[in-house]
């Protein structure tokens, strides 16, 4: 199997970090793990761990908070391995995991691959239902194949498709290509689309699954949520991409709201419309779920992110960050 160089970055919860490296269980190979720390102390039991479980481990510690993509580039800097792979420390790696992607890494055709997140045991129901939620495409819009499988085959891809939780990169593609560090979401999308243009190999195996903890407080899920609208639309204004269009359609929701003010009558039809329609399909996603009781949070969650992703898309289109 090639040589891989793992990078996890962290500014979060101690716990969930040890629960990634718990799960990684990395087979007989020449591997290197790269872990980034930023904006918090490193707790002695996750040097413990990271430590014995390869001995070419690299502890990166940054005092300040750095926005994501600049923590990645400086731990990318350091990779060594013919792989590269990016995990997210909310992520634990699912029973197999290895057994699918070690013969993948041999093809060469492949020099980007990734997979999808599916929801971890032992959550919240806030967390459950979001994960729920973002299974939906009139939720998630096209990116929703990065949270419920799409097929068994591997699959041409680009990265609407592929889970930002875990990805895998040749190192010979990269190049000079490097995170935005501007960018407090969705540096991977830029990436990821920078790659892409330069014909980069680049591919989906939705049977490639990690275990993802979710945002636990409303909060959290609104702010990761305005985030990802504001810079998607960032992308799509600096690089324009095909796809474009359907990242616009949130926004479509916001004026509906604006149409409270102007024409109460045609708001109050058209939000009945669109209020049957989450109903329904949150309802039917929920059910698929096996978590049927869960059905209340799930639509109103599917409400407000569409809402507030529109929200933010439209902030950074009225106040164009120049940065």
């Amino acid at each position: 199997m090639p040589s891989l160089s793992l990078i996890i970055i962290s500014q979060g919860s101690d716990e969930r970090l040890l629960k990634c490296l718990d799960a990684l269980q990395v087979p007989e190979m020449d591997w290197q793990l790269i872990l980034h720390i930023h904006g918090k102390p490193l707790a002695d039991a996750v040097r413990a761990k990271a430590e014995s479980l390869t001995s070419s481990v690299l502890i990166l510690e940054t005092p300040e908070h750095l926005n994501h993509g600049k923590a990645k580039n400086i731990a990318l800097d350091e990779a060594q391995g013919e792989w590269v792979c990016f995990l997210s420390e909310d992520a634990t790696l699912m029973r197999g995991y290895w057994d699918i992607v070690r013969p993948l890494l041999s093809e060469t055709k492949i020099e980007v691959l990734g997979g999808i997140d599916v929801m971890a045991s032992g959550m919240s129901a806030l967390s459950r239902a979001q994960g729920i939620a973002l299974s939906s495409p009139f939720c998630a819009g096209t990116t929703f194949v990065r949270h419920q499988a799409s097929g068994r085959k591997l699959q041409a891809a680009d990265e609407e498709k592929l889970s930002q939780t875990h990805i895998w990169i040749r190192r010979s593609v990269i190049g000079n290509t490097r995170f935005p560090e501007n960018y407090k979401r969705g540096d991977e999308v830029l990436f990821l689309q920078e790659l892409k243009k330069k014909g980069v190999g680049m591919y989906y195996q939705p049977r490639l699954k990690v275990y993802l903890f979710r945002a636990q407080r409303m909060s959290e899920i609104f702010r990761s949520t305005f985030y990802a609208g504001y810079y998607r639309s960032k992308i799509i204004r600096e690089k324009l991409t095909s796809s474009a269009g359907v990242f616009w359609l949130p926004t479509v929701f916001v004026f509906l709201h604006v149409m409270f003010v102007i024409d109460l009558e045609t708001f109050i039809t058209l939000s009945r419309l669109y209020l049957a329609i989450v109903t329904f399909v949150s309802l039917a996603l929920a059910s698929r779920a096996k978590s049927t009781w869960l059905f209340p949070i799930v639509a109103i969650l599917h409400y407000f992110i569409v809402l507030i992703f529109g929200v933010g898309f439209l902030t950074e289109r009225l106040f164009k960050d120049k940065n």
